[in-house]
């Protein structure tokens, strides 16, 4: 894996028309592709960054992504998480969230009214994770009920946000995985596609992954000290 200083200037700038594919991209300071050029923000001065996280494993009983007699999930191996950060420098500021949820808007709205910003400054992923449970499992906002204490202690840990802001470095690096996802879509010889799984995989020669984007890539944020505050990573796949 390859790691390389940031240029000090420009850390941080945002395609005002397309956030949510440019605003990370942009942290290294490379001009904006023509297409997007018209509206650039770009940030200036020290680089801060603020984050905070939550438990969000549900409860057993509440939906799951799955078919059969009884989708609901019925046994918990590991907690779930949900991470919320934001960067900022100087007057702009762009807020994210990551989880093992699916709740975008609900959760950006909730990040922009935190943070004080624009709802198109936010980004939020998840891990499709297909072992999870389904996303209907946070409609329950009874007392008690998930969906109202995952939004709780979302809009608590957001909320916490501002007050966390601390200077910090940033470096990148990054590194070639080609071993833990493939091209799911098969070509036969008749010119043919297909839906291709494990099993299909198996059956082809050598170590299948066809055409995927290798490419893994780290941002670490280091406080004063030196010691990490945030780190952000990316990796294209999909779980096999």
């Amino acid at each position: 894996m390859t790691r390389d200083a940031l240029p000090r200037r420009h850390l941080l700038r945002l395609a005002a028309c397309a956030p949510s594919c440019h605003a990370m991209a942009r942290l290294m300071g490379a001009a904006a592709p023509a297409s997007v050029a018209t509206g650039i923000q770009v940030g200036s001065g020290s680089l801060e960054v603020a984050a905070a996280s939550f438990d969000s494993t549900p409860p057993l009983g509440v939906p799951a992504p799955t078919l059969g007699e009884k989708p609901v999930v019925q046994e918990i191996q590991g907690p779930l998480g949900t991470r919320v950060f934001a960067i900022r420098q100087g007057d702009l500021t762009l807020g994210f969230a990551s989880s093992d949820s699916s709740a975008y808007d609900p959760c950006r709205k909730r990040l922009s009214e935190a943070l004080h910003i624009p709802v198109e400054r936010t980004i939020v992923g998840s891990t499709h994770d297909h072992a999870t449970f389904a996303p209907p499992a946070l409609n329950d906002m009874s007392a008690g009920g998930f969906g109202r204490r995952f939004y709780t202690e979302f809009e608590s840990a957001a909320a916490s946000l501002p007050q966390r802001f601390e200077r910090v470095t940033v470096a990148y690096g990054k590194g070639i995985e080609e071993t833990i996802t493939y091209n799911r879509k098969g070509h036969r010889a008749d010119g043919s596609t297909y839906f291709m799984r494990e099993e299909d995989r198996a059956k082809l020669p050598g170590d299948f992954r066809g055409v995927i984007d290798p490419i893994a890539s780290v941002l670490r944020f280091d406080g004063s000290d030196g010691v990490p505050r945030l780190l952000v990573t990316h990796f294209t796949g999909h779980p096999v």
